[in-house]
């Protein structure tokens, strides 16, 4: 069985119990088990079953159990657990995603130590702050760069823990308040690993996950609570037909709608997920119409205009006059111009064409690297990252 059609098992499973169709649901699942020889979890679907089957008994005898409604919920809520548990064996078995590929090579991976990573993590920090206040004193240290290396290392252990882990412990839960409260860990860090945990709940669902996520946006951070809240909102999205069952998670979103910069935060978020449905059509239209365009009129570029002058400080119109006679060869692309400038300023991804030139950096060559803010305030930038940061501009300017 492929990837795809367990997929389509999966959800057909899922959209029956978001139907309260629990006769259909235990019938599929049953049968997927088998396919699937995952017999280990055969008893727990029997212990369900039978759960199901004594409440049909019970309502046909007229037999009256205030409690029914709250267990009957709880049954759809076992059953979900369960067909995801299933679901995650079987993909564990076959997938060829990434993220699988990493769940396979990574389960015997050394278990971190959540009661003093975190202490780990901000040794970093006050060490950078001892050598700054020492700087007149003859210490020997090692290497600034090697540490912030190591310091990076830790990270990406940390991201590809929470990105590969099914449920949340508690253990976890509360390091990861810790983590996001801490005063010393970077913000760059900070939403690195909050792009673990949105990777993490669009494979596993888990309340744990969406927890936590509602915690990081009420830190008040902009940096933080943007990327926490595309997380929930497109894990609510994902998971949006089992909600119902979830009471806790949805008193949590009502809470939060009763704020109106949460709403108008929520509106931004789903415009920008609008606009980039567009991203492959402005690609296109930039290599077949700009493009084109501007190879035609380059030649002329370097004699009309003086590009050292330009880039140089307290640059002006003056100093360029010509600029402006460029695009009198060409006068359709200044539209053109203005058109994707416009669509800039309105959060439009236009550069994605010249980005995904750089997948074949080595920098990118890392799974992790792709989640790093690498292009946000290079002064504010870890320093492991800012040569890396450095290269890749040029290479694009290039």
């Amino acid at each position: 069985m492929i990837d795809k059609e367990l997929k389509i098992k999966y959800n057909e499973i899922c959209q029956n119990l978001a139907d309260r169709k629990l006769k259909p649901a235990f019938d599929l699942l049953e049968k997927w088990i088998g396919e699937n020889n995952l017999l280990i979890y055969l008893d727990e679907w029997r212990n369900l079953e039978q759960t199901y089957s004594y409440m049909l008994k019970y309502t046909v005898e007229g037999i009256q159990d205030p409690e029914r409604q709250k267990i009957y919920r709880k049954l759809i809520v076992s059953v979900y657990e369960l067909a995801d548990v299933v679901y995650n064996t079987a993909r564990l078995k076959i997938s060829s995603s990434v993220e699988y590929e990493r769940k396979r090579s990574t389960q015997n991976m050394i278990q971190i130590d959540f009661g003093s990573y975190l202490q780990f993590l901000e040794e970093f920090y006050l060490h950078e702050e001892l050598v700054a206040l020492a700087k007149d004193v003859e210490v020997k240290i090692e290497s600034k760069l090697e540490r912030a290396k190591n310091h990076q290392q830790s990270m990406i252990v940390l991201f590809n823990h929470f990105w590969l882990k099914d449920k949340f412990s508690d253990e976890e839960s509360d390091f990861l308040q810790q983590f996001f409260a801490s005063d010393l860990i970077q913000d760059a860090y900070k939403s690195f690993i909050v792009s673990a945990i949105i990777l993490s709940l669009q494979r596993f669902f888990d309340k744990k996950k969406f927890a936590i996520l509602f915690e990081i946006y009420n830190l008040q951070n902009p940096e933080l609570t943007q990327r926490a809240l595309v997380g929930l909102l497109i894990g609510f999205y994902k998971y949006d037909s089992r909600m119902p069952f979830f009471s806790s998670l949805t008193s949590r979103l009502q809470i939060l709608n009763e704020d109106p910069q949460f709403k108008k935060n929520l509106e931004q978020v789903i415009i920008q997920l609008i606009r980039s449905r567009e991203t492959e059509k402005i690609q296109q239209k930039i290599k077949d119409e700009i493009i084109p365009e501007m190879i035609r009129i380059s030649p002329n570029l370097k004699d009309k205009i003086n590009l050292e002058g330009l880039m140089g400080e307290g640059s002006d119109d003056d100093k360029n006059p010509e600029w402006q006679e460029i695009f009198k060869d060409s006068p359709g692309l200044m539209d053109k111009m203005e058109e994707f400038s416009e669509l800039q300023m309105e959060g439009a991804d236009v550069f994605m064409g010249s980005f995904a030139m750089l997948k074949m950096y080595p920098f990118f060559a890392d799974f992790t690297n792709w989640f790093v803010p690498f292009l946000y305030k290079i002064h504010k930038l870890p320093i492991w990252l800012k040569a890396q940061t450095k290269q890749a501009v040029g290479l694009l300017i290039q």
